[in-house]
């Protein structure tokens, strides 16, 4: 880790696997640094990388059938460069979420909001936009379009 406003170098530090393909925001706390993101599970990771690293075979593969869309937990990294460790809380819900937005105006910076493509366990398409609201930890406004429909990332 290096600290941006002069490159100095401030050390190592040991965190959980995990992966995610988008992050939600981040921001500078008194201890250090918040991340919030989108996690998947270590099973499905394993079977999302195999899935993406095989497209050309599996492309033409009749009896693979994806498992889509994968299911994620908002998550919450917690970096603190005083005690030089590394937390993450997850969050579960009903949902799926990706593509993950907030305003223009508060990237790097506190923010309470995020919008977010959902799915509901057991459907395959993204069918719901929804607002996660970080003080409550919880999706507080769900817009569901129908089991017909698909839903890509907001756009504020």
């Amino acid at each position: 880790m290096f600290l941006k406003d002069t490159l100095k170098y401030v050390g190592k530090f040991d965190a959980p696997s995990f992966w995610m393909f988008h992050f939600i925001n981040a921001e500078e706390t008194e201890n250090g640094i918040e991340v919030e993101f989108l996690k998947y599970s270590n099973e499905v990771a394993k079977d999302a990388l195999n899935f993406f690293k095989n497209i050309p075979e599996l492309a033409f593969d009749k009896n693979f059938e994806p498992v889509a869309p994968f299911h994620t937990t908002v998550s919450k990294m917690t970096i603190d460069l005083k005690q030089t460790d590394v937390k993450v809380e997850d969050f579960p819900s009903d949902y799926g979420a990706e593509f993950p937005v907030i305003s223009d105006s508060e990237v790097g910076r506190k923010w309470r909001y995020s919008y977010h493509a959902l799915y509901k366990k057991g459907e395959e398409n993204f069918t719901t936009v929804g607002i996660y609201d970080r003080d409550q930890r919880k999706y507080t406004k769900l817009f569901d379009f129908g089991k017909d429909s698909f839903v890509s990332e907001p756009v504020l």
